[in-house]
């Protein structure tokens, strides 16, 4: 017989995986990679982890430190004046005649 699938350990995979790709995104990433972790620990089954559970786990925590590092990165650069928002919406711009607004 096969063993039956586990679904949760696979959606944790990939969960975590999407934390990853998305860490640059702060706030999606720590979405993803909550749930990450919540399927990862759904998954168990008798008191072990699976391989996609173990490594949804994983990779959900990297995307969590990720997520955390740019969130406290992109907070010191605000708070020390360098980051200026409307520089960083230039396709947003609108060109007027007599200067930029």
């Amino acid at each position: 017989m096969q063993p039956q699938k586990n679904n949760m350990a696979t959606a944790s995979l990939v969960m975590g995986i999407l934390s990853i790709v998305l860490s640059c995104c702060c706030f999606i990433g720590v979405m993803f990679s909550s749930l990450g972790l919540l399927f990862a620990c759904l998954s168990r089954v008798n008191e072990t982890f699976e391989g996609h559970a173990k490594a949804g786990l994983v990779t959900s925590i990297v995307g969590l430190v990720l997520s955390g590092i740019l969130l406290i990165g992109w907070f010191v650069l605000i708070a020390a004046g360098s980051f200026d928002l409307s520089s960083s919406l230039y396709g947003f711009q609108t060109i007027i005649p007599g200067g930029m607004l």
